[in-house]
């Protein structure tokens, strides 16, 4: 009888000892995936919580082996905790198919560098400021202030382009401008001359070159090149207003 007691502690003893390996084991996977996610965050410029969905599905996998490796323990009952790791691994799969598009899509911008938060973009037919970007979706602040929030998947389908200079941390910016051909090509220019004398000491760089010359009018691009993001929506305005008001006194 002492000898069977003693087989049964032991029996717990060892059981015991494996669910604490198992319980430590899974903890230092979820640290590891937690640092190395922190590490992957920095290196593309963005929040952990660009990453939190990520995370989450690693941690409901790692939930999944735990229950799973739990079972192989004697002194658990098996049936519970097989039944509740193959219930978890059946909704992570079906969930799974959904998830998968949204990630890729999500992992591709993160990873390919398209933009990064603080950039200044054009999605579309939308632009602004990227205030937050996570697997699933990229928050622009547009001219007025206002938030847009984009589906990852749907910027996929449209045309990018980020005025950050590729490896650089500063932005050229094209303001479009169109002239009446009622006013001379000499007119034109002074009052583009204009704005860059009264403009150049708030941004790095300025200039302007003809896009098209048309029946009716010449479009011209007046490139910025600034520091700052935060500064395009306020020198389009005021650029736009002192054109317009050049113009405008000349009537």
């Amino acid at each position: 009888m002492f000898d069977d007691i003693i087989n049964q502690i032991a029996r717990y003893s060892t059981s015991i000892v494996e669910i604490i390996v198992i319980i430590i084991i899974i903890l230092i996977i979820d640290r590891i995936i937690v640092r190395k996610t922190k590490i992957i965050a920095r290196t593309l410029h963005v929040s952990v919580q660009a990453l939190r969905s990520v995370i989450i599905l690693l941690r409901f996998t790692l939930l999944a082996i735990l229950l799973i490796a739990l079972a192989t323990v004697e002194i658990l009952p098996t049936e519970y905790f097989v039944g509740a790791g193959a219930l978890i691994g059946t909704a992570i799969g079906f969930g799974m198919s959904r998830y998968i598009s949204n990630f890729a899509s999500g992992a591709y911008i993160l990873f390919s560098g398209l933009y990064r938060i603080g950039d200044y973009v054009k999605i579309g037919s939308e632009e602004g400021i990227v205030v937050d970007m996570s697997v699933n979706y990229t928050q622009l602040k547009k001219e007025d202030g206002t938030l847009l929030v984009i589906s990852n998947q749907t910027i996929l389908n449209q045309s990018v382009v980020n005025y950050r200079v590729k490896g650089s941390d500063y932005f050229i910016y094209p303001i479009p401008v169109s002239f009446d051909l009622k006013h001379s090509w000499s007119k034109i220019k002074s009052v583009l001359d204009s704005v860059i004398k009264e403009v150049k000491n708030e941004v790095k760089d300025m200039n302007y070159e003809i896009r098209e010359i048309t029946r009716l009018e010449v479009k011209v691009d007046v490139i910025v090149e600034v520091n700052n993001a935060e500064r395009i929506p306020e020198l389009k305005t005021k650029i736009l207003d002192i054109i317009m008001n050049s113009l405008n006194s000349e009537q």
